[in-house]
């Protein structure tokens, strides 16, 4: 996880009313009990900003525990008491890209995972970055359905996956929206933390998901994604900690341009549904081949 910066060992009392600005003495240990953290931080700071401090790659696989009781990311280090947290990293599947011959991509079932989100919330950028295309300076807002496939293996499961965004969903035809949500495995909540509008109506669109899609694993098949990480925020980490909390879900902020966050958030959905769908791609057929003639 690399060195972590060095302050006082002094750990301030937080029965005493803090002031803005002031900071708190903190200290991480790891599990064998080396010090991950030691330092003064800022007593507002969140259990999620901890998380990106020590990890900004891969924040979501750290969970930080005080005792027992592991911390939820809403929770400031203001409010933790005196004792030490510990940290750890979570176990996390080895997902990979997979080239199938074409016989073979032919006769595999298609997954299905889609992409919630309003308009400008940065959905087919996201969809973009996922599959490593080129990132697109038009910002207009497009109307239709748009999709990936993408082959992925865990150990010996393969497994094909379309992924689908609807852009501009609102506007789409009904035929259109049943075809979206139809045997749909999981998804992504996708807002632009630049954009207060998309943030908003994202709780909307999730009911909706859950009132088209009753399957209870693709319903907890998700992942909330922040877009738009590098532009002036109109969103508070509060509020988005909070839907996380509600949701239940990994929360990810990521950047479509510079693709930083994007294979993370990526990953942590896949994790999900390999462990979820225990039985997906765990027996692939293989296709006839024609026998190769002998010289």
């Amino acid at each position: 996880m690399g060195e972590a910066p060095h302050a006082s060992d002094n750990v301030s009392d937080v029965s005493v009313k803090l002031l803005p600005g002031q900071k708190v003495a903190v200290k991480v240990l790891h599990p064998s009990g080396e010090v991950a953290l030691d330092a003064e931080l800022a007593a507002s700071s969140t259990i999620w900003q901890l998380q990106n401090h020590l990890s900004k790659e891969s924040p979501n696989q750290l969970a930080f525990l005080q005792g027992e009781q592991v911390l939820a990311r809403h929770k400031k280090l203001q409010d933790l008491g005196v004792e030490p947290l510990c940290v750890v990293r979570k176990a996390r599947k080895l997902v990979s890209p997979w080239a199938p011959p074409q016989e073979m991509s032919n006769i595999m079932k298609l997954q299905k995972c889609i992409i919630l989100g309003e308009a400008f919330a940065g959905k087919t950028q996201f969809l973009r970055a996922i599959c490593g295309d080129s990132f697109s300076k038009d910002p207009s807002a497009s109307c239709g359905l748009d999709f990936r496939v993408l082959h992925v293996e865990h150990e010996d499961r393969k497994v094909k996956l379309k992924i689908w965004s609807a852009r501009g969903m609102e506007a789409l035809p009904a035929c259109f929206r049943t075809t979206f949500f139809e045997s749909a495995e999981g998804y992504f909540a996708v807002f632009s933390l630049a954009k207060r509008d998309t943030f908003e109506k994202l709780r909307d669109l999730v009911s909706h998901f859950n009132q088209e899609v009753p399957d209870e694993l693709a319903q907890h098949c998700r992942c909330l994604v922040g877009t738009h990480k590098d532009l002036a925020r109109e969103v508070r980490e509060e509020e988005v900690l909070q839907l996380a909390e509600e949701m239940q879900c990994p929360y990810h902020e990521v950047c479509n341009k510079s693709r930083e966050g994007v294979d993370d958030a990526w990953i942590t959905w896949l994790d999900q549904y390999f462990t979820m769908y225990e039985d997906v791609g765990a027996e692939t057929d293989e296709p006839a081949y024609p026998a190769e003639e002998s010289s």
